[in-house]
């Protein structure tokens, strides 16, 4: 074999090796680009899928009892003894606590009134002074509020306990909630008290201070 044909065969070889390499490189482009296609697919699938179960759990069911009917199934469950008023509310006894809760039927909004547990003739202005500065310093520690008024035509300092908050069946544990702002308001009342009895016993020793 001549030089010739050493350099025509050594070409064959070379263009012959370089076209499997080609053809093995575009194999593999092929084989990435398919699999990007496959992963890219999937990857929409699933989000499509996450999107419904999302779009699913964000929709609320609706509430299939007004708050009129639902807080009689309360007032139920808790073993109160409860009787309809004339306005949209219910009077109810809890613990031995009177209450009275009114409720609007085109909203979720819902009100708890602590019927009158304190009064004090007008003359007792001490007394007036004690529970005034129990009732300010408490308030801003609870939830529901306690208010004093005077009754003018009675003569009478008297105090009541008042909330307002939402209240809807689709709620969770609606009984459990309604009766945790229950519980806020013998919390309230019993701080006040003590309160109250520690402004009368600070006023009592300095009045005996001054005796001294």
């Amino acid at each position: 074999m001549d030089d010739y044909q050493f350099m025509m065969t050594i070409a064959v070889a070379v263009i012959a090796v370089f076209y499997f390499i080609r053809k093995a490189e575009k194999k593999a482009e092929e084989d990435d680009e398919e699999e990007l296609q496959s992963s890219s697919t999937s990857s929409a699938s699933n989000d499509i899928q996450t999107a419904q179960v999302s779009n699913r759990e964000n929709e609320k069911p609706k509430a299939a009892m007004d708050n009129q009917d639902l807080l009689k199934t309360i007032l139920t469950q808790l073993n109160c003894q409860y009787q309809a008023g004339e306005d949209d509310d219910y009077w109810f006894t809890y613990q031995g606590e009177h209450f009275n809760v009114s409720y609007d039927k085109d909203s979720f909004w819902v009100r708890i009134y602590d019927m009158q547990w304190f009064a004090c003739s007008l003359d007792e202005l001490e007394n007036i002074s004690y529970m005034q500065k129990a009732i300010n310093l408490c308030n801003s520690r609870f939830c529901c509020t306690a208010y004093y008024y005077v009754d003018t035509d009675k003569k009478t300092f008297r105090v009541y306990s008042k909330c307002d908050f939402l209240l809807n069946e689709v709620f969770p544990a609606p009984e459990q909630y309604f009766q945790a702002w229950l519980t806020q308001f013998f919390r309230l009342k019993h701080e006040i008290v003590l309160q109250y009895d520690k402004e009368r016993t600070k006023e009592t020793i300095n009045k005996e201070s001054t005796k001294i």
